[in-house]
């Protein structure tokens, strides 16, 4: 296996993920679980038992798009080229475009006809559909912001990956309303359940980043708290 491919597939099956809105912890936590699994499978060189490992944690989280892809190269890389384009079909109903290494695999394994219909879902995804403008310029000492969230008021909150605090938004300026000292970034942030302000614990911790989304629930003002208890 090529090894750059090796090293995609490898953070891929290793990248953080959070429950989605309306899944329960215990789906979420089983098919992690599952993930860790097949990620192990994947690093021992034993394709076919991550491939199951990966099955078992996308029968959890469908639509994980993460999941998907994990599927759709492994079933590519053990010679099932009907289970890789079905996984990658389901991609494409996402609205999503795999990567290009997951892409190269599946494009190996599957017949000419079936990888033409899914290049063309692809590109219906990639089409242009509107345009843009700029809703709030961001002060640039806000460096890498990943999570981002409106409250019912209008009020716009922001995550930073660099400092880990979240901020509130008021024109072009920002203000900390949380960065507890064990935080170490913010990657993720939904409105009105701000339990999904996945935090990334400080090196040297080892508490699980749920305890973080709950701190910082309970952390925030009282007017952002009361669509999140």
């Amino acid at each position: 296996m090529n090894k750059w491919l090796a090293v995609a597939l490898t953070l891929s099956l290793a990248a953080p993920s959070l429950p989605a809105a309306g899944e329960d912890e215990a789906s979420f936590e089983a098919s992690q679980a599952a993930r860790a699994k097949g990620g192990e499978a994947f690093r021992a060189g034993e394709l076919a038992a991550a491939l199951k490992a990966m099955e078992e944690a996308l029968a959890f989280r469908p639509t994980h798009p993460g999941l998907l892809g994990n599927v759709a190269y492994l079933a590519a890389s053990t010679g099932d080229g009907q289970r890789a384009a079905e996984a990658l079909r389901a991609y494409a109903a996402l609205g999503l475009v795999p990567g290009d290494e997951i892409q190269a695999k599946v494009k190996e394994a599957v017949a000419y006809d079936a990888w033409q219909t899914l290049q063309d879902a692809f590109a219906r995804n990639t089409r242009t559909i509107g345009t843009a403008d700029i809703d709030t310029p961001l002060p640039a000492d806000l460096r890498l912001v990943e999570g981002i969230a409106m409250a019912e008021d209008g009020t716009l909150y922001v995550g930073t990956v660099v400092s880990g605090g979240i901020y509130r938004m008021n024109g072009h300026k920002a203000t900390m309303v949380l960065m507890p000292e064990t935080m170490s970034s913010v990657a993720s942030l939904a409105w009105p359940c701000m339990t999904a302000a996945f935090t990334r614990p400080s090196r040297g911790s080892s508490r699980h980043p749920a305890l973080y989304r709950a701190k910082a629930r309970q952390a925030l003002p009282k007017s952002t708290r009361k669509r999140a208890m």
